[in-house]
């Protein structure tokens, strides 16, 4: 990916809601807080309702390569544990 000086990067993570899925929903990691195989809790849905997911993928994009609108990208809410979505969504 080639980049100009004055391009900001974003830090995009593709999330799954359950351990079995390969397909992931992306979402922009403002604090680039979360790595590959880290629990994240998430916006999801017109409602936004908080879920438990999974980092599947780290990558960083300017604006133009983003695989989603930056202005659409909903965004990390915070890092969870395996243990706190498994004790709450029973999925993990």
């Amino acid at each position: 990916m080639s980049q100009t000086n004055d391009e900001k990067l974003y830090r995009y993570v593709k999330v799954v809601f359950n351990p079995y899925s390969s397909y992931g929903y992306s979402y922009i990691d403002e604090n680039r807080i979360a790595g590959k195989y880290d629990f994240v809790v998430v916006p999801v849905g017109d409602s936004n309702e908080e879920k438990f997911g999974m980092v599947i993928a780290v990558d960083d994009f300017t604006e133009k390569d983003a695989p989603y609108p930056v202005k659409m990208t909903k965004r990390i809410i915070r890092l969870s544990s395996c243990q706190e979505a498994e004790n709450i969504d029973g999925n993990w």
